[in-house]
């Protein structure tokens, strides 16, 4: 994936907030506890204490959104493990609800990366969610589905199905930000450059798909 550096923006981080990181330490939802497990499926996102309200009630929307959930925040740790594998800080993570540690203190640009790869991640996961028909309130289903690469971060269905990823992100991700004050808005800001970098790779494969049908052929 190209780096997002030229896109992002540092600031100091004095308060974790995106514990729903989180999620992305259980590879799949059988490893989420067991208190989660045990409710019923409109209620397991209302047991995690570690979810804002607002997006408690998001989760709860449909039966599959924890699951995309988990695997949008799992794509953040696994992607930020690969762009970092050759550094010193090559994004280890913690079993607690600020995943990363102090690490999310520090004036830098890993941290601000990482805000971006997160908003990244529950975009792609979202969107190919609907393009795989587990979500029911996407625009388009399974409609011009083609094959997925999740190591590129690079999908090609239907743009509603990338609206609605995009949305939700945006709703999901970026309602734990205060927008009165200069670290909230800096922390919108990079989760939107990863939404960005999202959107430019989906137009970078259509045109590519455009091409191999035959549709963007001089008259």
């Amino acid at each position: 994936m190209t780096p997002l550096w030229l896109l992002l923006l540092v600031c100091t981080f004095h308060t974790v907030h995106a514990s729903w990181w989180y999620l992305g330490l259980a590879s799949s939802y059988q490893t989420i506890p067991v208190e989660v497990k045990q409710n019923g499926k409109q209620r397991r996102c209302s047991s995690l204490s570690f979810l804002l309200p607002r997006q408690r009630d998001l989760c709860n929307t449909e039966d599959k959104l924890l699951e995309v959930i988990t695997k949008g925040a799992a794509i953040g740790i696994s992607e930020c493990q690969h762009q970092f594998r050759s550094r010193r800080w090559n994004c280890t993570t913690f079993n607690t609800t600020n995943v990363f540690g102090e690490v999310l203190n520090i004036k830098s640009r890993e941290t601000a990366y990482l805000y971006a790869i997160f908003s990244a991640g529950i975009m792609y996961s979202v969107s190919r969610g609907c393009s795989k028909g587990q979500l029911n309130h996407c625009g388009c289903g399974q409609k011009l589905r083609v094959d997925e690469n999740p190591d590129d971060f690079e999908w090609g269905g239907c743009s509603d199905n990338i609206l609605f990823g995009s949305k939700f992100s945006r709703d999901f991700v970026d309602t734990v930000e205060r927008r009165e004050i200069g670290m909230g808005l800096m922390n919108l800001w990079n989760n939107g450059a990863g939404r960005k970098a999202i959107k430019a790779n989906i137009k970078k494969v259509s045109i590519q798909l455009s091409f191999q049908s035959g549709g963007s052929k001089e008259s």
